[in-house]
């Protein structure tokens, strides 16, 4: 899978200059449409040839130096995602205008990046990986409309993301001097029972390095402004999974490799829990911006998955692991419906897209329902992703974590509100009907929005996935 993914990105600058010198700009989207399908049935290939033994490792060169990859349920779940929400983006861009130099290669290495760090089996490959998506991401941050502001919004990005890279490499570097080895398998062996102060620092490197990616509390400053200025299938793309990775490749360094050790930062866990979800909805609740808003929500819901983190429990990891699905279908199609009509009226204040109601009456309908998917209606997937996250979280150990979960809800839930409030009265000012709006674009918000909805309604298939996901998380020791 890795492989075709390296293909692809080889193959990548030939499309994006012959995409640009011709003018077949559409070219370079349906590249990386043909990519993320290609890799997702081959993931459904894997899933379904693997005869029911999991986690399975591949390892290259010399044993615990080399070079690893561990494929199980969570990795392929995680990656998966990745890929259904990369190919609904670029069915979206495909309706959209000509895209800057570079976009090809910078979106195929995104979803490179993405899959290789929910597939390493090593720090080395985990670290290398990172580096790829990271990188990628901060170029198409900087394709954004509004130059200035997207370039700010960029080296904001790469100044904060790389700082925390730097900070990765020096936990991977005190585990290596610990164990003698990356491979995460053996790391796992090595270090069970260990009580060195040392592993503590490292566990401390790694959480504040990926927490930046993973916009954690308070090193979450660069994703308000990343997110709103990036194209709008780059802001689906960075709010409704890049972030989830993050978190991910932190789960899985704090449990498969520290085990119980992780268990005792509970508390520092539990706290960060607590600040994403405060700081991101108070701050969601004030936004005039309708990407601001939705960024700040993915602030405030990384704050669920902090909490099942914290509570350290498989029933709470699996509904985890479906509220990232959840969130990366009905934020992706809040961006997308947002980022459409903010093009057509020139703006991303929530009052003026009312302006373009009446001429957008199909994306606005996909812009309430994706928002109240988010705030939790009864008949989509954000309703079953909460429902199912905060009765995990009430039986456990951490049952107060349930409590703010459900009291963040609620703010959230008065957030989505009242955007949908301050789109629904009467225009300022009539705007033209001409260009429509975009069979192609439609196509992908719709599909997603049928996703929400299916999701709404029949779970249990993509829950039981979710299970089994987090059963291997857990179990990989």
């Amino acid at each position: 899978m890795l492989y075709l993914l390296v293909a692809f990105l080889i193959a990548s600058p030939l499309l994006d200059l012959a995409s640009h010198r011709k003018g077949l700009w559409r070219l370079s989207h349906a590249f990386t449409l043909a990519c993320s399908l290609a890799c997702l049935a081959l993931m459904a290939y894997s899933y379904g040839a693997s005869g029911g033994t999991w986690p399975r490792v591949a390892s290259y060169g010399e044993l615990g130096v080399g070079t690893c990859l561990l494929l199980d349920r969570a990795s392929l779940f995680m990656a998966s995602t990745a890929l259904l929400l990369s190919a609904l983006a670029s069915t979206y861009a495909l309706g959209e205008g000509p895209i800057s130099p570079g976009y090809c290669v910078a979106f195929t290495a995104l979803m490179a990046g993405m899959v290789g760090v929910s597939f390493s089996g090593d720090l080395l490959t985990l670290y290398v990986f990172w580096e790829v998506m990271c990188l990628a991401a901060y170029a198409l941050v900087a394709m954004g409309e509004l130059r200035e502001e997207a370039l700010e919004a960029a080296w904001k990005y790469f100044i904060m993301a790389s700082a925390g890279a730097i900070l990765m490499l020096f936990g991977a570097s005190l585990t290596y001097g610990l164990a003698g080895t990356l491979n995460m398998p053996l790391l796992a062996r090595r270090l069970e029972g260990a009580s060195d102060r040392w592993l503590y620092v490292a566990l401390l490197f790694f959480l504040v390095g990926m927490g930046v990616e993973a916009a954690l509390f308070p090193l979450y400053t660069w994703l308000p402004d990343a997110h709103s200025a990036a194209p709008t299938p780059i802001s689906t793309m960075l709010s409704g999974v890049v972030i989830e990775i993050g978190f991910y490749a932190l789960a899985k360094v704090m449990l498969v490799l520290f085990g119980q050790s992780a268990f005792l930062w509970q508390a520092t866990l539990a706290s960060l829990c607590v600040a994403n979800m405060l700081v991101g909805s108070l701050s969601a609740l004030v936004q005039r911006d309708v990407k601001r808003l939705l960024a700040y929500s993915s602030v405030a819901n990384m704050g669920y998955l902090m909490a099942a983190l914290a509570s350290y429990n498989v029933s709470a990891l699996s509904a985890a692991f479906f509220f990232v699905l959840s969130h990366a279908l009905s934020k992706g199609l809040a961006f997308l419906c947002a980022g459409h009509m903010a093009t057509r009226t020139g703006s991303r204040e929530l009052g003026a897209l009312r302006d373009v109601r009446a001429g957008m009456p199909l994306t606005t309908a996909l812009l309430f329902l994706s928002l109240l998917s988010l705030a939790g209606l009864p008949g989509t997937c954000g309703f079953v992703a909460k429902l199912v996250l905060i009765s995990a979280l009430f039986s456990t150990a951490c049952w107060w974590l349930g409590i703010l979960a459900l009291l963040n809800a609620i703010l959230m839930a008065a957030a989505y509100i009242r955007a949908i409030w301050s789109m629904l009265g009467p225009p300022a000012k009539s705007v033209p009907r001409s260009g429509g709006e975009g069979r192609l674009s439609l196509t992908a918000m719709a599909l997603m929005a049928l996703l929400i909805v299916v999701l709404g309604f029949w779970p249990s298939p993509a829950l039981r996935l979710a299970h089994l996901g987090a059963r291997d998380l857990l179990g990989v020791r």
